[in-house]
């Protein structure tokens, strides 16, 4: 395996099942924060004074819960710096934040004043100042007027310069016959992939796994990840974000257009790297992207697991038909759930792509096994015509 460019790299992920820590990450803060702001209130306007011993006691619990909840999101913001690739800059504010929620919930001045409700003490005003602060920091994390300098209106991003990460190259062991561009998940990275498929019995294939930009995601408040584009809300009516995903259905392009001409063209992907891959189909199939750039490479195979159909506005025609594209699924799938995967095959074949194969796994979630990546093997050597393979 070797590395395209000299980019550094950042940590790479040891499996597949490693990315639903960083959703879940991003899920526990943001219920850390509601939690935060839903009992916060209740402190600022106490007004009484005499407290029964129930009242310290729920109060204590939650004073508890509240510090394992901030024990639990730093050790998962570290993985996500770690892991993610998460620029400096974002990583320490968020750090901040957390540092000023953790002064607030433990400091012993904050435990005096909401045992004493005395209004008066400097211990107050200190605690104010510091309850004022979290607002301001939480207000100015979720709000995300501006990360990496990347404006965020509405949800969609206004204007961006994208740069892409790392690229990894899995050469062919044995002779070149075709070349898959392979996508990775969010918050992951080219290289875990590249480890992966450089395993599989497909010597003849040539693998690149490009890395996409970290740049905020409106799902999760903006935060910083990898990702090929962004995701508004998990809603099938949700605004799509087209000029991301042309943006990087251009930079798979831009891959292919470089291979030899005898060489056959793939590309493939897991989860929002998928939606990418069937994104790319969905270009191919009409010649262009959706801003109308011209679509230049031929793709002879598309490969899509445990993803989604991000668009697809109208009917497509022209090699919709004969393009062989396989989706995998698992029923267990609590991150892209398995309807999703089953409407977009349904959205595809109704739209034109005739040559298509919807194949499930019943108790698989968010993850590869090794059964799903058999499949893969068997349906590309079947359909790419591989020499020396079956």
């Amino acid at each position: 395996m070797s590395q395209l460019n000299t980019a550094p790299a950042s940590s790479t992920f040891h499996s597949m099942i490693d990315c639903l820590v960083i959703i879940k990450t991003y899920e526990s803060y943001n219920n850390y924060l509601l939690k935060l702001t839903q009992n916060l209130p209740k402190y600022l306007h106490k007004k009484n004074n005499t407290r029964n011993v129930v009242e310290e006691e729920e109060e204590e619990e939650e004073r508890i819960y509240l510090t394992n909840r901030e024990t639990e999101f730093i050790f998962n913001l570290q993985m996500m710096k770690l892991e993610c690739g998460i620029s400096s800059h974002v990583f320490f504010s968020l750090a901040a934040v957390t540092g000023c929620i953790s002064i607030i919930v433990n400091m012993n001045s904050t435990d005096r004043y909401l045992k004493s409700g005395d209004q008066g003490s400097c211990e107050n005003m200190h605690c104010d100042s510091f309850l004022l602060l979290r607002y301001f920091s939480v207000a100015l994390l979720l709000c995300n007027e501006n990360i990496d300098g990347v404006s965020v209106i509405g949800g969609i991003t206004a204007s961006r310069a994208l740069e892409f990460g790392p690229t990894y190259v899995v050469k062919p062991k044995g002779k070149h016959q075709a070349t898959i561009v392979w996508l990775h998940g969010l918050g992951d990275d080219g290289s875990s992939w590249a480890q992966l498929l450089e395993t599989l019995p497909l010597p003849n294939i040539k693998w690149i796994c490009p890395t996409s930009p970290v740049q905020p995601l409106t799902l999760y408040n903006g935060l910083s990840t990898t990702t090929w584009f962004d995701v508004i809300e998990k809603s099938e009516d949700a605004s799509q974000d087209v000029e991301g995903m042309d943006a990087s259905a251009a930079h798979v392009l831009s891959f292919l257009s470089n291979e030899p001409l005898n060489v056959k063209l793939g590309v493939g992907g897991f989860s929002m790297g998928a939606a990418t891959a069937i994104y790319s189909a969905s270009c191919f199939a009409r010649g262009k992207l959706g801003n109308g750039t011209s679509y230049s490479a031929h793709l002879d195979v598309v490969v899509g697991l445990s993803g989604w159909l991000p668009d697809l506005s109208n009917k497509v025609k022209g090699h919709a038909a004969s393009l062989p594209i396989l989706l995998c699924h698992g029923k267990g799938d609590d991150v892209v759930q398995f309807r999703y995967g089953e409407k977009s095959a349904k959205k595809l074949t109704s739209a034109g792509f005739r040559n298509l194969t919807l194949k499930t796994f019943p108790s698989l979630g968010h993850y590869i096994i090794p059964e799903e990546m058999d499949e893969v093997s068997s349906w590309l050597i079947s359909n790419l015509e591989l020499e020396g393979e079956s």
